[in-house]
């Protein structure tokens, strides 16, 4: 059985994170920045990354490093593979993406906490 799996083969707290952090970033992204795109990621996965690193208060490698240990957090992802965490960094530091992130994270924690903001670090207590 793999670290992250559960017997009951419920979704963990973090993976129910991942869907609901990749569901508002699809609202608030196009899929990609132009027709040009490689296409390996959307905008909406990277940007969930971005998401999940600051609610989990990881590094970019750290999260990365989490996707390729968890198939189901990158399956919750809709990631076939991880992506390096330059990616996930260029996307971070894109131009008016701290903004974009800030209310989005606010926006995740709401979710979370049921409509009262929770601290970040009562994040994964309260997606259990």
């Amino acid at each position: 059985m793999h670290l992250f799996e559960q017997h009951s083969g419920k979704p963990t707290g973090m993976e129910r994170t991942a869907r609901l952090a990749l569901t508002l970033a699809a609202r608030r992204v196009p899929r990609y920045d132009s027709r040009f795109s490689r296409r390996d990621f959307t905008r909406p996965q990277l940007l969930a990354c971005v998401l999940l690193r600051s609610a989990y208060g990881l590094t970019f490698r750290g999260v990365c490093e989490l996707l390729e240990a968890s198939p189901a957090l990158r399956e919750a992802l809709g990631l076939s593979r991880t992506p390096h965490f330059t990616t996930v960094e260029s996307c971070a530091n894109a131009p008016g993406m701290e903004e974009l992130v800030q209310h989005l994270l606010t926006e995740l924690m709401l979710h979370i906490g049921g409509g009262a903001k929770p601290a970040v670090r009562d994040a994964a207590r309260m997606v259990r």
